[in-house]
């Protein structure tokens, strides 16, 4: 049996592994390298797609933007050093805010998230 890679249409050897009672499998250690993947530290997703076959790949990590990172930094430090500069906002921006935000479901915020949310 083959299978086709998703970045090359090259045909490669289909590999097994085993699934335990507990629904758990290790993953070959030639997939590993050829997602680069960590243990420990990557995730994989699966998607299923109509057919019913199943792909598997890397889960893409979300990019930390540095500038984002120290604007907010300087956020926090410059509310610790100037508390006297915190305005309440006024009363009628509250209202738009609550006016477009209405209809929007936030859910329980104390619930916690499932395995799927990140």
């Amino acid at each position: 049996m083959q299978a086709v890679a998703r970045k090359n249409t090259k045909p490669i050897d289909v590999l097994e592994s085993q699934i335990t009672s507990r629904g758990q499998t290790t993953i070959p250690a030639s997939v590993l390298r050829t997602l680069n993947l960590k243990k420990g530290v990557d995730r994989i997703q699966y998607q299923v797609l109509p057919s019913g076959d199943v792909l598997i790949p890397r889960k893409q990590k979300k990019e930390n933007d540095p500038i984002i990172g120290k604007f907010l930094d300087f956020l926090a430090s410059d509310i610790v050093k100037n508390p006297q500069n915190l305005q309440a906002l006024p009363e009628s921006l509250l209202y738009r805010i609550d006016n477009i935000t209405e209809s929007v479901d936030i859910g329980n915020l104390d619930a916690p998230l499932s395995d799927d949310e990140d």
